[in-house]
This record gives structure tokens, C-alpha cells and sequence, in this order.
């Protein structure tokens, strides 16, 4: 579905922004899975892949490392950036600046834990003689909590991150379990791991991008189908759709394109004129004085939302 669709659909802009973060908090966790699991088992594993891989594995790791920033921004960074303009967008002086400051101390905090943490993880790994897993598994823990503790003091609420929390809880849990693994079973074991929790936290996430869908197309689809809509009206629909796509019609083409009486069209005709969606007016041509059909700008902006609020409610 496009974010064009979506903003049609759901007239509080809110609703989308809310969907759209957490469509693309999914999209970080999914990635995120996937990401360590490659990275834990080619580590674990790195003694035994160099008699079978060609190249150095340096630069796997930094394939690896690339194919994981690559897809953030294709796949992630852009419903977040889509998400932030919006709301941006629709806020006003104070509350812009406001917001554009959370944000910037939220990421430049992010950013702070992130290097400060991976150092500590990459320092214990090569001094301890302890098993990586271990200590990766207790140190990505350590980012959730510290990470999500940040986010709730910066914005006063979870902000969409409360999953981050039981991510912390899940690792730190399985981080105590893999120190019973043996050491050869343990990066395997590990990455599993990684992967069933994110996998998990992403579908979570995406089950409630979805029910904010569900619930705002509830609420639409009451609208859309009452009588308080024009457009409701399967006639009046389907003159709007005649009429979108051309630069005027002709009374006695609507008429013979919907098989109506000419009493039936001038009556739905003038209720579409009365909401400004169309614009009557007579002409002369070859054959004399006819009655010519013109949609307007805000008809056609009518249509266009009550369409999109259709086409999303029937793909949920």
C-alpha cells in the first residue's frame, strides 16, 4: 500500500504516522535479525569458512556490513523519513522546533550508547577469555535497555520503543542460558537466538502497524458508506468516475453510459453540484444547446480519498 493511499485514507495524519513507525520499527528489528545471525555464525564459525571461502574474509565481514546500511536506508530510513516530514510538516513553530530537537538528542544519543557499548563489548572480547556469545549477548541486551531508558526520558513516553525493553530481557535471559552451551554449539545457538527475537519483536510491531489500520478503516468505512457521504451513492460514484478522467461530458452520454432517465441524472447531478464536485454548464454545438458536465478540483479530491479509503479497507 502507498503512503499516498494511507494519508488519503486516514484523514488524521496522526494515525499514519503512527503506522508508518511502527511499520518501519518492523523493518529495523526484521533487518537487525537477520543481520546478526549471518554475523554471529560467520564469526563463530570463521576457522572453519576460511578452507572453503575464496576470498579474505575481511571483506565478507565488510559486505556483510555495507548489505546491512544499504538495506537501513532503502528499507527502514525511508518510512521513518516519510513519518518525520509529516509530522513535521503539520506542526507549527514552537512544537517544530520542539520536535526537531527530541529528535536530534534522540539519535545523537542512539548513536552515543551504540559506540560506547560496542567498544566495551570489542574490548572484553579480546582481553577475557571468555565466550563472545556471551558477552555480545549481554552487551546487545545492555543497548535495548539503555537505548529505551533514553528514548522514555527524552520524550516522557515509550515513543514506539517499549519493545526494545523485552528484546533487553530476552537476550540477557538467553545469555545466561548459553553459558551451560558448549563453546562449538554456542554461535549457532546464539544467532538462532538473535534471529527468533527480532523476528518475533518485528512481528509484533507489525501486527500493530496493522491494527491501526484495521481500527482507522473501522472508523472510515462508517463514513464512507453512510448517507452523509455523496459518494456513497453507487450513481453519483460512478458519474465521478466518468467524468475524472475527461475534460467534460455530455448530459445525454452520462445518461446512456448509466442507463438513466433524464429525471434521475438532473436529481443526482444537482446534489454533486450542490457539494461543488461538479460544475454545470451550457453549451453550443453542432447540434445545438446541450448541457456539458465538468468535475471539479475538489471533486476530484473527493474522489481520490474516498477511493483510496476504499481500496485500503478492502485490501485490510
Amino acid at each position: 500500500m502507498k503512503d499516498e493511499e494511507l494519508l488519503l485514507a486516514f484523514e488524521q495524519v496522526e494515525r499514519f504516522i503512527a503506522y508508518r513507525n511502527r511499520k518501519s520499527h518492523g523493518n529495523l528489528f526484521l533487518l537487525l535479525g537477520f543481520y546478526f545471525f549471518f554475523m554471529i555464525v560467520f564469526t563463530g564459525y570463521d576457522h572453519l569458512l576460511v578452507q572453503y571461502v575464496p576470498v579474505p574474509l575481511s571483506m565478507i565481514s565488510m559486505l556483510l556490513l555495507l548489505a546491512f546500511v544499504g538495506s537501513y536506508i532503502v528499507w527502514v530510513g525511508t518510512g521513518f523519513h516519510s513519518a518525520y516530514k509529516i509530522h513535521i510538516d503539520a506542526l507549527e513553530g514552537k512544537k517544530k522546533s520542539l520536535v526537531r530537537k527530541r529528535e536530534i538528542l534522540s539519535n545523537s544519543a542512539v548513536v552515543l550508547i551504540l559506540i560506547c557499548i560496542l567498544i566495551i563489548i570489542y574490548m572484553l572480547i579480546r582481553f577475557l577469555e571468555i565466550n563472545f556469545c556471551i558477552i555480545f549477548l549481554f552487551g546487545v541486551s545492555l543497548c535495548n535497555f539503555s537505548i529505551f531508558s533514553v528514548i522514555i526520558h527524552i520524550y516522557d513516553t515509550p515513543h514506539y520503543h517499549t519493545v526494545l525493553f523485552w528484546i533487553g530481557i530476552a537476550l540477557f535471559i538467553s545469555g545466561i542460558c548459553v553459558i551451560g552451551i558448549p563453546s562449538f554449539y554456542s554461535p549457532l545457538v546464539t544467532a538462532g537466538v538473535f534471529l527468533t527475537v527480532y523476528a518475533a519483536a518485528a512481528y509484533h510491531v507489525f501486527t500493530s502497524a496493522h491494527d491501526i489500520i484495521r481500527t482507522g478503516v473501522t472508523e472510515e468505512f462508517g463514513q464512507l458508506f453512510s448517507s452523509e457521504s455523496n459518494l456513497s451513492n453507487p450513481v453519483r460514484l460512478g458519474i465521478m468516475i466518468l467524468l475524472q478522467d475527461k475534460n467534460g461530458m455530455i448530459f445525454t452520454d452520462i445518461q446512456n453510459s448509466l442507463h438513466l432517465t433524464s429525471g434521475n441524472l438532473d436529481s443526482h447531478l444537482k446534489h454533486l453540484e450542490k457539494d461543488k464536485y461538479i460544475h454545470i454548464k451550457k453549451i453550443l454545438s453542432k447540434k445545438g444547446p446541450r448541457t456539458a458536465i465538468y468535475i471539479t478540483e475538489e471533486g476530484k479530491d473527493e474522489l481520490k480519498k474516498y477511493l483510496s479509503k476504499l481500496r485500503v479497507g478492502l485490501s485490510v
